[in-house]
């Protein structure tokens, strides 16, 4: 029963986990690195295919960075996928001559 006196707990006194996010890698995911590829491909212009990969990057980065990613990882993951996407477009332009 209570007596009408208020108790007080000592709280226990420890840090903060550290918690990182870890986003699953651009560079691993094949099938928007294809697509990219090709619609970077299919642009008519070099101004329209840049202006493509503004618009892709600057969604990618919104969306690394609202995760929480740090901005130094956040351009190594964009930089890592573009790659990707380069050497993805390269395969197609080869298999492209390849086929006539």
């Amino acid at each position: 029963m209570s007596t009408g006196k208020h108790t007080t707990i000592p709280h226990l006194s420890w840090p903060a986990p550290e918690c990182r996010i870890i986003a699953f890698p651009m560079v691993k995911r094949v099938r928007k690195i294809r697509e990219t590829a090709v619609k970077w491909l299919e642009k008519p212009t070099e101004r329209s295919a840049d202006h493509y990969e503004r618009q892709v990057t600057e969604a990618m980065e919104t969306g690394l960075k609202k995760l929480g990613l740090p901005d130094s990882e956040v351009g190594e993951q964009i930089a890592a996928f573009w790659s990707a996407v380069d050497r993805e477009a390269r395969r197609l332009m080869d298999a492209q001559q390849w086929q006539g």
